[in-house]
């Protein structure tokens, strides 16, 4: 039974290219589907249509996304009516499309169809425009219904060709990870740079630092990427320069091409794969708000907003004596001007206590005294993620005294909640 409807899904594609060439052969031929009264028409089609398309957002409570899944549609509708012949003519030959980016750069010729649908409904509207002034073979409220049809079909496979066009220019082999990790490379004539590194894969990275004139393109080097589980040794080099947007002289990053161990790819490849750290450090979440949330926050749960949402990165350490181990963290980019400071751990830190923070900019900046208090992030890894985030809710500088306890605002106390005891202790470093 499961087979059997499985396999009539593939019929829907039939449908879909109905649904998607019908306002155009209208437009093109002045020909009415149905023979009904343009006010009794929408009277029942556009009800329909509004609540159908409501109700699902409502009952997928913010995870099912009407506009994605008829993107998803129009993608796929050709590919499903073409396997479909495959009743009529069993012979038919099917062959799997290779894999990676060579994969990715043949991808427009797939897109056929779409073109197709975009093409025709496009041309129509013009079209059935002229034949309405020329010879009025359509009324003006089917000349409106269906223009306004053709024109969503034409924005449906424009989407899927701008998407498929982007994903083509995308020359890299591997995903690419928006984290952000503590990294530390040594070159060639030994000097160390502690820095920080995010678009992440197990062969490339970005990093930022405070770059040297000698780090040119095809420059050498090894380092450490600083895993929760411990440092990962690599090697590789330098294969470009990102430099400031106003500063055109001014080096930011390096994109670096690497290798590690097969030990230390397996322990990257987990991390990046295994951990769900893109999700939390970037505010990623799959729900979205529906009509009802919108309007009624109040009494219909919504995606809550993450703080940390567009908060950019930067490596920082933290002791709790100057002499004493240091544990990395990522600093929250905006901390230059401390107001609203964030830190990322992957482990437990002590609160309400003077720790000495020493970050790792372009610029030298000194250490200074900070005070945290968990956040309890919303959505995905809010609570069970490894990784803890913490609000900067005080910081001095190095020279002043140390107090026991900041206080916290008012304000602070309704956005902050202290986390509740869990499996996790304090760091001991």
């Amino acid at each position: 039974m499961n087979y059997l409807a499985s396999a009539l899904t593939y019929f829907d594609g039939w449908q879909k290219g109905i649904f998607y060439f019908a306002p155009a052969i209208v437009l093109l031929t002045g020909l009415l589907p149905l023979l009904a009264t343009t006010p009794e028409f929408l009277l029942h089609f556009l009800p329909y249509y509004l609540l159908t398309f409501w109700v699902f957002e409502e009952a997928g409570r913010g995870y099912g996304r009407s506009l994605f899944i008829e993107q998803y549609n129009m993608a796929r509708f050709a590919a499903f009516a073409w396997a479909t012949l495959a009743l009529i003519f069993p012979r038919m030959k099917f062959r799997v499309t290779a894999k990676g980016a060579g994969a990715s750069r043949s991808a427009m010729r797939f897109t056929a169809p779409q073109w197709a649908v975009l093409a025709i409904n496009g041309l129509a509207l013009p079209v059935g425009a002229a034949i309405y002034m020329w010879s009025e073979a359509l009324p003006l409220q089917s000349l409106v219904a269906n223009g306004l049809w053709a024109c969503i079909n034409a924005a449906l496979a424009l989407a899927v060709i701008s998407f498929t066009a982007v994903s083509q220019r995308n020359v890299r082999q591997r995903y690419r990870f928006p984290v952000a990790l503590p990294a530390e490379i040594v070159m060639v004539d030994g000097t160390r740079l502690r820095g920080t590194v995010d678009d992440l894969s197990d062969t490339g990275m970005r990093f930022y630092a405070k770059i040297p004139d000698s780090l040119a393109i095809g420059s050498k080097l090894t380092g450490h990427l600083l895993l929760p589980e411990g440092a990962v040794p690599f090697w590789g080099e330098v294969r470009g320069q990102i430099a400031m947007p106003d500063q055109p002289g001014v080096i930011k990053a390096l994109g670096c091409a690497f290798e590690t161990s097969e030990e230390g790819r397996h322990r990257l490849e987990e991390f990046l794969f295994g951990s769900d750290l893109q999700w939390v450090l970037n505010g990623y979440t799959d729900r979205v708000h529906t009509p009802m949330s919108r309007w009624m926050p109040n009494m219909i749960d919504g995606p809550v907003h993450n703080p940390i949402a567009d908060v950019r990165w930067n490596a920082a350490e933290l002791r709790v004596e100057a002499d004493g181990p240091a544990e990395p963290v990522l600093l929250s980019a905006v901390a230059m001007g401390w107001a609203d400071v964030y830190i990322v751990s992957h482990n437990a830190l002590p609160e309400r206590r003077a720790l000495i923070l020493d970050v790792y900019l372009r610029t030298d900046t000194p250490a200074r005294d900070v005070w945290l208090q968990r956040l309890m992030l919303p959505g995905m890894g809010g609570g069970e993620s490894r990784v803890f985030v913490y609000r900067v809710i005080a910081q001095g500088m190095r020279q002043q005294p140390v107090p026991t306890s900041a206080p916290l605002a008012l304000a602070d106390a309704r956005r902050v909640e202290t986390a509740r005891p869990r499996e996790a202790l304090p760091s001991t470093y």
